[in-house]
């Protein structure tokens, strides 16, 4: 069930912690529930404080479409602000907790305020630029070779079966990968799942 609270229990990053008090509510969802469905009405974007939520299409022919995952500190279903309906599901993976940023106040605030309205765009560049990057590394076809751009990128912040899921291999691979950079000197293991990049 999701819960709803009208407090904003994490502190929201700028520009959405310009936004008046009555913008953001605060979500708290189980593992498997949904958030929206593909064609509900669109009422806000949101941030995510804490948590794993996949957003996922289904196709014409009823085929499963990932779209993103978002990760803590993401915002997403960022569409929904020029959209009446969400274009996609988002579920969340682990327990989560989201902050829902209503659209209409969003909207008024970037009509009446324009360093409100430059201060979102280049948030949502930045996140864009990202999320290209990360299409960069899971193109690339060599585990070793990925799972070091993705170390050198500050990837691994947690468990390495974590890490592993977020570029796309299974956990064998990526700790056979991380023990190849390790005997080649391109990476060292500070603790038990704990590696950096080498200083060269």
């Amino acid at each position: 069930m999701i819960e709803i609270t009208k407090s904003v229990d994490a502190m929201l990053p700028p520009p959405f912690d310009h936004l008046p008090a009555t913008a953001a509510s605060t979500k708290k969802l189980d593992a498997g529930e949904r958030l929206f469905l593909q064609g509900d009405k669109t009422t806000s974007i949101y941030f995510l404080a804490s948590g794993d939520i996949r957003l996922v299409r289904y196709g014409e022919a009823g085929h499963l479409v990932p779209v993103f995952r978002a990760a803590a500190g993401d915002t997403f279903a960022e569409a929904a602000l020029f959209s009446p309906t969400y274009h996609c599901n988002a579920v969340a993976q682990t327990p989560s907790t989201v902050i829902a940023l209503n659209k209409t106040e969003i909207l008024q605030a970037m009509a009446q305020d324009p360093l409100f309205g430059l201060a979102l765009a280049q948030r949502f560049a930045g996140q864009v630029q990202r999320y290209r990057r990360k299409l960069e590394i899971l193109a690339i076809p060599k585990a070793e070779d990925r799972v070091f751009a993705a170390l050198s990128d500050g990837w691994l912040t947690g468990k390495v079966v974590d890490f592993a899921s977020e570029i796309g291999l299974s956990h064998e691979a990526t700790f056979r990968a991380l023990a190849q950079l390790v005997r080649k000197g391109r990476a060292v293991k500070v603790a038990r799942g704990l590696y950096r990049v080498a200083a060269w």
